[in-house]
């Protein structure tokens, strides 16, 4: 959902959109290849999802967390913040946040 991508993203409230579609966005504090430009783009896209959508950040994560890169190849280092946590911790909290999302 960073820099141009909320363009791309369809306007979900329109007519033929299913009434019962439920959205779940995971950012993390310290991504800084996927993260909002503005308050404004965040709210931009926002609008454009059911009012039931959940956004949620983990503190101290970045975007190479989500994955398990190994230490040899370290993708995605280059346009990455640093992480504040550890990689298990992120593990954790993502698939933590996920299920809780999932069982709701």
């Amino acid at each position: 959902a960073a820099g141009t991508v909320v363009e791309g993203v369809p306007n979900l409230l329109e007519a033929g959109s299913p009434s019962q579609l439920r959205i779940f966005i995971l950012l993390a504090s310290n991504d800084e290849f996927a993260k909002f430009s503005s308050q404004q783009q965040k709210h931009q896209l926002l609008s454009k999802l059911p009012k039931t959508s959940r956004l949620e950040t983990i503190q101290g994560a970045n975007h190479s967390g989500f994955s398990s890169y190994d230490a040899a190849s370290k993708k995605g280092s280059a346009f990455d913040g640093p992480r504040d946590i550890t990689l298990e911790a992120q593990h954790k909290e993502a698939s933590s946040r996920t299920a809780r999302f999932l069982l709701s």
